[in-house]
């Protein structure tokens, strides 16, 4: 008996520890889903020093490693006023993390924050943009979004012309709202950030339309979306093509895109693009009726979702009466004031648009115009014409298919949903 109990003690004195029993696959596998962390802390740093084994586990796993957020609230060192400085003693744990990915896609990211550290100047982000730069060609995807556009600015700088072959989503967003103003700075010359431009040299301008796309397949020849707000753009020199998704929205009125450039933009995307947002992204052009006619008429067969924000009516209209949407199905129009008419917009809605097939529609700060309903005896009879009806009761009636309206003021917002 006294030898049985020596026994079992030893048993339970040897015995593993439970989670030594897992193995290392399904351990990753949980490292993993907690890569991200929170509160700017990593979570790989921290599964690193919890025990020998998790500890040997989490270095030598580069899948561990693939994602860079960077929070702008933490301090940074000082940079040096006497030479450049090294982004490895700027950025340590980002450069630790580089490092460990080996050659792994990586996701960039700078989440929202609060208050940036008095330390973290705009010129941090240059030194981090040279850091990007060495590991440009492993980018996966990149998403920055900052208080102002000056940071964006200084960050994507040492990245353009830079070949990032496994780029496919490029995203950067400035909080600053400039849709009501007219320039970026009257003081000052904005520069303009030139990733996702023109490599080349050009002789001509603008550039030609099919050099913008071998540019821009040689550069990011798996990239397929894109999302820009609020920062500066050489537009004319835009090379991204074969996009999937493009959302360009808040650009103050002089930078906004004339109807050309546009047409040279969308055209590199015609046979790929499936979503497009442009709100307070394009220019209302005064000589339409003359421009309009050096234009082709473009259609984007696979463009089922469109995003269009105005200040001018005409904005929109001369996108309907530019672009072809035969596969639509959802559709967002917003006026920046509800003030404004929108008569001439629903007319080109009801002629350019298959409102017929639409199935979710959002109309916002739409002001709609006025008109009594007729009699209704003369409808009955089939005795009045379509066009004799209301503009208002036009439109509603090609909405055929809509399972899902969405109408608000600036007080309210209210969405019918149709079973």
């Amino acid at each position: 008996m006294a030898s049985n109990s020596a026994m079992t003690r030893m048993t339970k004195a040897h015995a593993p520890s439970p989670i030594n029993c897992l193995p290392n696959k399904l351990l990753l596998k949980i490292f993993a889903l907690s890569t991200i962390g929170t509160n700017g802390t990593y979570f790989p740093f921290l599964v690193a020093t919890i025990c020998h084994h998790w500890h040997s586990l989490s270095i030598n796993n580069a899948g561990l490693w693939t994602s860079l957020t960077l929070t702008p609230m933490a301090e940074v060192p000082p940079l040096s006023s006497d030479s450049p400085s090294d982004p490895r003693a700027i950025f340590p744990r980002l450069s630790l993390i580089l490092e460990r990915s080996a050659n792994r896609d990586i996701d960039f990211s700078i989440l929202p924050y609060g208050e940036r550290a008095d330390s973290f100047t705009d010129a941090h982000f240059a030194v981090l943009s040279s850091l990007l730069t060495k590991h440009a060609h492993r980018i996966r995807s990149f998403n920055a979004k900052a208080h102002n556009w000056p940071e964006l600015t200084c960050l994507c700088k040492e990245l353009a012309f830079v070949e990032m072959p496994r780029l496919e989503k490029w995203i950067v967003v400035s909080n600053v709202d400039l849709v009501y103003e007219d320039k970026y700075d009257e003081a000052h010359p904005v520069d303009d950030i030139s990733v996702l431009g023109y490599v080349f040299d050009s002789g001509s301008k603008p550039v030609p339309t099919h050099e913008l796309k071998w540019s821009g397949t040689h550069l990011y020849p798996a990239l397929t979306g894109v999302i820009i707000i609020g920062v500066p753009v050489a537009w004319s020199h835009f090379s991204a093509s074969n996009l999937r998704k493009l959302v360009l929205e808040k650009y103050p009125l002089d930078h906004r895109m004339m109807m050309q450039t546009l047409h040279g933009i969308l055209s590199n995307s015609k046979d790929t693009l499936e979503s497009l947002t442009l709100n307070w992204a394009v220019a209302s052009e005064v000589d339409w009726a003359r421009n309009r006619l050096l234009l082709k008429h473009l259609t984007l067969p696979r463009v089922n979702d469109l995003g269009m924000g105005y200040i001018d009516a005409q904005e929109a209209c001369q996108v309907f009466q530019t672009f072809e949407f035969p596969a639509l199905y959802k559709l967002k129009l917003r006026s920046l004031d509800e003030g404004i008419d929108s008569s001439t917009i629903l007319i080109d809605m009801m002629k350019y648009l298959p409102l017929e097939q639409l199935e979710k529609l959002d109309l916002l700060k739409i002001r709609f115009p006025p008109g009594g309903f007729p009699n209704r005896n003369l409808v009955k009879n089939g005795s009045i014409a379509e066009e004799s009806l209301p503009l208002l009761l036009q439109f509603i009636r090609r909405l055929v298919r809509v399972h899902e309206l969405g109408i608000s003021t600036c007080s309210d917002t209210h969405t019918l949903v149709i079973v």
